[in-house]
């Protein structure tokens, strides 16, 4: 059978179910961007719990109170590594981190919920919602891999004025608590689990959405 006659035999689509191919593609590709935040909250969540701050022996003095289970009055007198106390512009930065960790993880809550509405009135495929994810999840997290290894403070930096005021997260000399308890090193670590984690959530959604369609294929 030559080139040709397999081009005449190949079924040729009518232009409604291109149109209906179009659809289930676009319907698809929002599915993914509905889904992309959650992937990243998911790992935010993961950095701002107890487990992490146990796993690397970090003080969880911040993390109590970004979920309110120490006051900033518990801050001002709180006497960290036995000697310093939280400098007014480190508490002024943890107030910010407070209110952009719950606008995160709400964000990421919310964007959740919504995905779960149009997966039961839409219902793409989860399969090809998967690809498509795993694509943007993946290009995210070779760039930033990139940057990071070339220059982590440029990325830190970039980030940390994208998400907080201009000016507060860059502290005076005296101020020692911020930069002992939480360095680069942590923040590295962070950076790393926060993409590892939509990467693990991309690549679990994958193969639930593979094995809905060898299913669907079986049947």
């Amino acid at each position: 059978m030559t080139l040709k006659n397999m081009k005449q035999e190949a079924p040729q689509l009518t232009p409604q179910q291109i149109d209906e191919k179009k659809s289930q593609i676009a319907n698809e590709l929002l599915f993914s961007f509905w889904l992309l935040p959650l992937g990243f909250a998911l790992g935010i969540a993961l950095c701002f719990s107890p487990i992490f701050f146990f796993m690397l022996n970090i003080d969880p003095i911040a993390l109590n109170y970004v979920y309110g289970i120490i006051t900033e009055a518990d801050l001002k007198e709180a006497v960290l590594l036995n000697k310093w106390h939280f400098a007014p512009e480190e508490i002024a930065h943890l107030q910010d981190v407070k209110r952009v960790v719950s606008a995160l993880l709400s964000t990421g809550a919310i964007m959740g919920f919504f995905a779960l509405i149009w997966y039961k009135l839409r219902k793409p495929n989860l399969y090809y919602t998967a690809i498509h994810l795993n694509g943007l999840i993946a290009a995210l997290v070779l760039v930033h891999g990139i940057v990071a290894v070339v220059n982590f403070k440029f990325l830190s930096d970039m980030w940390h004025g994208f998400l907080f005021p201009a000016g507060s997260w860059s502290f005076p000399k005296h101020s020692y608590v911020m930069t002992h308890l939480y360095p680069f090193s942590v923040m590295k670590i962070g950076a790393t689990v926060i993409l590892a984690s939509a990467a693990l959530f991309a690549i679990s959604l994958f193969i639930i959405g593979y094995q809905q369609e060898k299913k669907k294929k079986k049947a």
